[in-house]
């Protein structure tokens, strides 16, 4: 088979650096070569910002910031060089040209936001620059927040104000909010502010490997519930308690268990090649093509698609979609519910034996919602399949029968009533509530979507 992929991080950059090497005679584990031959779709190349003790042992004596305008111009002039086979992008109309060309895309993220410093002008200039990712913190806090962290007192730590005030700005620009290296205190203040889809890059499930690094159950359906995804780690000591080496099996194992907590749609690869130091079975980027067909072999050919590429290319889309509505003054945030909170938040009643919600009343029942063009989606007995009930002015005004086959699409309904964009939703959601802020987008700001 033909797998194409979207790698979500690399810490390729600071290698050629290190090395002072080209990404066509790099010699860890991506290379040009390797990328073109292992089917490269995107590459997302990390410009990791060294400080405190790392900055000492790797000879690095630049400031945060300039050391970031450095890897910046060193990603720029890596493009240059690879010619006809390697192109940054800065959208997705960027990559689907690179696509048809036959080029690898590459994309420019930052590990370690330390170089903003507390200025909100530099995420404008991360984002003129190609950024359209940012891991919020490395090892050591910064004017963002604090990261992970064995104490359960220093994991428990919050985002600071200007971290808070950083994700409205990145929703506004369109940069994607990284978790992976975040206290679990931050990773919740992401999950409650964040405007769109986050992710975390380059982690693991907690559960099969008990690391501060990777995520808990519930962190992991936060995860899937606000549409964004985990890639994956390909580091053994993220993926099984003192590994020393990856075997592919371990990387299955993760996707597995990520997909049954968060929904196949959150699985995504990142691998963290050039920045992990274990023994791999798969070697380097070489050896993605084979892991892709274990992954199909597991997971079925489609499944093993949205694995490779399609998840994390849905949220680079929905970025650029987001973007567009807060730009109009308008934004859609997607939550799932489940169990007594549906009450609570919805107006929606629970039988004391289920925990499947029911409407309280059908049509007119208050939707307790503080803003107009909501929208519902569950497991519906009143119509032997998936129901979907359109809200206006705190109200429920209409229940329409959903495709019960279909799982994982439901569509913004807004106030004339038609439907403008398809939502990705987890199979296993019992409720969505979809909330338009902003009678703008209402009248036809944004780009109109066909619901199947």
């Amino acid at each position: 088979m033909n797998q194409r992929f979207v790698d979500l991080h690399c810490d390729t950059l600071v290698t050629l650096r290190l090395e002072n090497c080209t990404l066509e005679n790099a010699p860890g584990h991506i290379s040009l070569d390797r990328l073109t031959d292992g089917g490269a779709l995107l590459q997302c190349f990390a410009a990791f910002i060294p400080t405190h003790d790392c900055a000492e042992g790797l000879g690095i004596r630049e400031n945060a910031w300039d050391f970031f305008r450095q890897q910046a111009e060193r990603f720029a002039s890596m493009c240059a060089q690879c010619g006809d086979r390697l192109a940054p992008v800065k959208s997705m109309a960027d990559l689907e040209r690179n696509r048809a060309a036959g080029r690898v895309s590459a994309l420019l993220t930052v590990e370690d936001g330390v170089g903003v410093e507390g200025k909100l002008s530099r995420l404008k200039t991360m984002y003129e620059l190609g950024v359209r990712l940012i891991t919020l913190t490395w090892n050591y806090e910064n004017c963002f927040g604090y990261p992970n962290s064995p104490d359960p007192a220093l994991h428990a730590k919050g985002l600071k104000d200007f971290g808070l005030e950083a994700l409205d700005e990145m929703a506004k620009l369109g940069i994607v909010a990284d978790v992976s290296h975040l206290s679990e205190g931050g990773f919740w203040d992401v999950a409650r502010e964040s405007k769109k889809p986050f992710v975390a890059s380059h982690s693991c499930a907690r559960a099969l490997c008990d690391h501060s690094r990777n995520l808990t159950d519930a962190q992991l359906r936060a995860l899937g519930d606000a549409g964004g995804v985990c890639g994956v780690n390909f580091y053994s000591k993220f993926l099984r308690e003192n590994a020393e080496h990856t075997e592919n099996a371990d990387i299955l194992r993760h996707m597995a268990y990520i997909a049954d907590r968060a929904g196949i749609e959150a699985v995504a690869l990142g691998s963290d090649f050039d920045g992990i130091d274990c023994t791999l079975e798969l070697e380097n980027y070489g050896g993605l093509p084979r892991l892709g067909e274990q992954i199909a072999d597991r997971f079925g050919s489609d499944t093993a698609d949205k694995i490779c590429s399609g998840n994390a290319l849905r949220v680079l889309r929905d970025l650029e979609v987001h973007k567009v509505h807060l730009r109009k003054s308008a934004f859609i945030r997607t939550q799932i519910f489940s169990g007594s909170a549906l009450a609570e938040l919805c107006g929606i009643a629970l039988k004391e034996d289920s925990t499947a919600p029911r409407f309280q009343s059908g049509i007119g029942a208050p939707c307790r919602v503080d803003k107009t063009g909501c929208l519902f989606r569950l497991p519906g007995e009143l119509d032997k399949g998936r129901l979907i009930a359109q809200g206006g002015q705190d109200r429920v005004q209409q229940i329409v029968p959903c495709d019960a086959q279909r799982a994982g699409v439901v569509a913004g309904v807004h106030a004339d009533g038609v439907l403008r964009q398809q939502i990705p939703v987890h199979e296993q959601a019992d409720l969505v509530l979809v909330i338009v802020h902003k009678a703008q987008y209402a009248h036809g700001a944004g780009r109109e979507i066909q619901v199947p």
